[in-house]
């Protein structure tokens, strides 16, 4: 009996997909009754009954390997023209079709292979194969009924709950969605400057319908990421048994989806992992044992989504990085200069080994040791909007981990404005936005080693200018200007680890887009990964943050560490428990600060953007319909919006909002009166304070602030909820 449990996913699709051959080989057996001689048939046959063998072996079923591999022999001799396909060969073949059939019915009915022998049906395959006499097969003893009788079996597939799709139709249900989703986009900017209830609740519903469309159509591009991983084992086995080791390959997430276009991609980054951790990361048995290690090393993916994205950390447990050996490495061949060595911390040491053509291994094999392995891995996860981070544990192994978007087919995206050309910034490399005036400017911006440097909370930015990269000119009716005069527009990107601002001259709204791919007379140029069309049917490049970082020089190793060298000149000492807050007021409360990790969004509403739906406040965002709670209201203060049950507001200023996130990905807004500031400090909570939706307080600048529990928050305003909705429920049945 396999080791397996029949209900899983993995027996199922070996199921659905082993139906499936077998129909194609009665198809094909019937043809060959007729026409022996047909070779497609035959080879049909034979490739259905191999990759049965094949995919038998990975789940240890033995008696349905036996069997394939019985037919398999026979087909095999028949493709060669050593054995002619007559009645009775493609008859006991049709019986082995049937007796596979009965082993799958026991397999999906308890696990089991089932106790049935073919005894008689192997030894006459052997006899055809052997070109020896074959015995007529014994009539069946009468006894109790199959499994399931040969029709009922013939029909499994009536009952089945997938079908399989052509990826070319899948893709292009996709592009119908993409255009969907342009025109929804297009219709609700316009539906906006009209007056029209009526309308406008129409395009909410469309909106609405789009979405859950999208989000139902990605589901039938996702694929698990098992799929391209469900043969590392096999290649574990075969570079460990190569190199003389014991190693366990282990997985954990392994249902974790993604986009399949995403999947094609981090397949070779995942093998480069691979290799490298069995060839040179993970240590000979007798070495192990005696660093008090089991014989046996370990390497574990493990995948998992968090907000929107997807996770996968790499880990083994080897003997990790030398990082006095990359350090003497990268000396000897010149990317570090002997003065600038001393002053690297183990972090920039370690980020060395992503680039192109460094390696410490002592000798070049057949499976790593050229120094071609982290700087693909990095360079085709950053090509995509994802990152790479390596943390790093001395004698006891490295972890790779990587973060990447589910999918690049429509990703949410900030549009900017740069000399009256628009374009759009993935989401998923976006950190902050900042607005500099001109006196601050003045003060804020530096220029160190030759890199424009802004001081932002007591670290140095270096700050690049997307007219000058893209080459834009300003028009001629526009006079010249000095660098830094008037304000500046920074838009703080993250690509990998490294960080940088980018000047623009407008910030407008996120949006959903559609991602459009270049023409391939532009394909070459670095900076945009493709292009979309925007709401209002104008057309807008998407920038490819990790191009216009190469195409800068800021992924040169000379240039990396310039830029280093310029951010430790700048930089202050700080804890290592320093966290990022994000300051907020709200009336009636004392000062209030939450994780800015948390917060993926700051907006400001006009409050006539809200609309109230019973106990519950909404807000259209775009092409999104937030939910929103009050933050004073659910802590104990009076309510600020009580103005929605009236037509005339008590003030007409507009209404802050902080877009946070949950572990589950779901979004919500939190309704505040002022947003202050966001600083870095270390976080030692004084614990006086503490209740429900409030984590503890601490001082910040003499003054007493509270820290938000963000998830309890959500839980408070659940509960809030709950409660309204019991008494409406209440008061309906006293009518």
């Amino acid at each position: 009996m396999s080791q397996l449990s029949h209900q899983d996913e993995r027996v199922k699709e070996f199921l659905a997909e082993s139906h499936e051959n077998l129909c194609a080989c009665d198809i094909d057996l019937l043809a060959l009754e007729t026409d022996p001689t047909d070779r497609n048939r035959i080879a049909s046959v034979f490739r259905a009954l191999h990759t049965l063998k094949g995919t038998c072996g990975f789940f240890d079923f033995k008696k349905l390997e036996v069997l394939a591999h019985a037919g398999e022999s026979v087909l095999s001799k028949a493709r060669t023209g050593d054995l002619a396909v007559t009645a009775e060969v493609a008859a006991t073949l049709l019986e082995l079709v049937d007796a596979i059939r009965r082993t799958l019915a026991h397999i999906e009915k308890d696990g089991s292979e089932g106790d049935e022998e073919e005894p008689y049906l192997l030894e006459r395959l052997r006899c055809f194969h052997e070109k020896k006499p074959v015995e007529p097969a014994p009539a069946r003893a009468p006894g109790p009924p199959s499994t399931r009788s040969l029709a009922e079996t013939l029909l499994l597939g009536s009952n089945e709950r997938t079908v399989r799709v052509d990826v070319s139709l899948l893709d292009r249900l996709m592009n119908l969605v993409g255009e969907l989703v342009l025109t929804r986009n297009q219709l609700l900017e316009n539906v906006a400057e009209v007056d029209d209830r009526t309308l406008t609740m129409s395009s909410q519903r469309l909106n609405l319908v789009t979405s859950e469309l999208q989000e139902w159509v990605m589901r039938t591009r996702l694929q698990r990421i098992g799929s391209i991983i469900s043969k590392f084992p096999r290649i574990v086995r075969d570079l460990a048994t190569g190199a003389g080791k014991r190693v366990r390959f282990e997985v954990d997430g392994a249902e974790t989806e993604l986009d399949r276009s995403i999947l094609e991609t981090i397949k070779d980054p995942l093998l480069h992992l691979l290799r490298n951790a069995v060839d040179h990361g993970l240590e000979p048995p007798d070495v192990r044992v005696k660093a008090g290690k089991p014989p046996e090393g370990r390497i574990l993916l493990r995948a998992y989504h968090d907000s929107g994205q997807v996770n996968i950390e790499f880990e083994d447990d080897g003997s990790g990085i030398n990082v006095d050996a990359v350090l003497v490495k990268a000396v000897a061949i010149g990317i570090v200069p002997r003065d600038r060595a001393a002053t690297m911390s183990q972090q920039e040491i370690i980020n060395l080994i992503f680039l192109p053509g460094f390696s410490t291994a002592e000798r070049v094999t057949s499976i790593s040791g050229r120094g071609v392995g982290a700087d693909v891995v990095r360079n085709n996860v950053e090509r995509i909007g994802g990152s790479v981070e390596l943390v790093n544990r001395p004698g006891h192994g490295v972890t790779f981990k990587i973060r990447i978007p589910l999918t690049l087919a429509i990703v949410p995206a900030l549009i900017v404005t740069c000399r009256d050309k628009r374009y759009a910034i993935p989401q998923a490399n976006l950190v902050e936005l900042l607005r500099v005036t001109k006196e601050e400017a003045s003060s804020r911006i530096e220029i160190l080693h030759s890199w424009p440097v802004y001081r932002l909370r007591n670290r140095l930015l270096p700050i690049l200018h997307l007219e000058k990269l893209l080459g834009l000119e300003r028009p001629a009716k526009e006079p010249s200007q000095p660098e830094n005069d008037g304000d500046l527009s920074i838009v703080v990107l993250q690509v990998g680890e490294r960080q940088f601002g980018l000047t623009v001259d407008l910030v407008s709204d996120t949006q959903e887009i559609v991602v459009k791919p270049l023409n391939r007379g532009l394909e070459c140029i670095p900076v945009y990964s493709g292009a979309t069309i925007l709401g209002d049917g104008g057309l807008a490049l998407i920038l490819d943050v990790d191009g216009i970082a190469e195409r800068a020089g800021l992924k040169s190793a000379a240039s990396q560490l310039a830029v280093r060298d310029s951010l430790d000149a700048g930089r202050l000492q700080r804890a290592t428990s320093q966290v990022m807050l994000l300051l907020v007021e709200v009336v009636g409360q004392a000062p209030m600060a939450l994780s800015l990790s948390r917060a993926i969004r700051l907006i400001e509403l006009e409050r006539g953007s809200i609309v109230r739906a019973g106990p519950e406040l909404f807000a259209h965002i775009g092409t999104r319909v937030l939910p929103l709670l009050e933050l004073g209201a659910l802590l104990g203060s009076p309510s600020r919006l009580d103005f929605l049950q009236t037509k005339v507001p008590e003030d007409g200023g507009g209404l802050h909002i902080v877009v946070c996130t949950t572990p589950g990905d779901r979004c919500f807004g939190l309704v505040v009166d002022r947003i202050v500031d966001v600083i870095e400090i270390p976080l030692e909570l004084e614990g006086c304070g503490r209740r429900l939706g409030v984590r503890g307080t601490i001082t910040i600048d003499g003054l007493i602030t509270q820290i938000l529990d963000v998830d309890e928050v959500l839980e408070l305003a659940e509960a809030k909820l709950r409660g309204d909705r019991s008494a409406v429920e209440v008061s309906n049945v006293g009518r």
